[in-house]
């Protein structure tokens, strides 16, 4: 998020800073700062917060890749693959199949 942000010329403020998702949100309600959070994060049962509008990104926004590794040798192989082809239901069902594009592939 704060790559994103000096992208776009927006700077940190040197002790003014957060790390839970709930404090962001907090701060900005306050109007104390402005932030990035991903969809997930103000989708309900979060509460909406009259103070605050949110906006998505312009075409293509940013985005990231998350993983989910494990050794071919660990003995919890099967679960392992049902953690991730469950994760990425949820992703689909949650933000939309185009969010989990290749995602549960299987490397055997």
């Amino acid at each position: 998020a704060l790559v994103v942000c000096e992208l776009a010329g927006v700077v940190e403020k040197v002790g003014f800073r957060a790390t839970s998702l709930e404090t962001l949100r907090q701060m900005v309600a306050a109007n104390v700062g402005i932030t990035l959070l991903p969809k997930l994060a103000v989708m309900p049962p979060v509460a909406p917060n009259e103070h605050i509008a949110l906006r998505d990104f312009a075409a293509p926004p940013p985005k990231r890749q998350i993983a989910l590794l494990w050794r071919r040798s660990d003995a919890r192989e099967e679960l392992m693959h049902g953690l991730a082809d469950e994760t990425a239901r949820v992703a689909a069902a949650v933000l939309g199949a185009e969010a989990v594009t290749g995602a549960a592939r299987r490397r055997r």
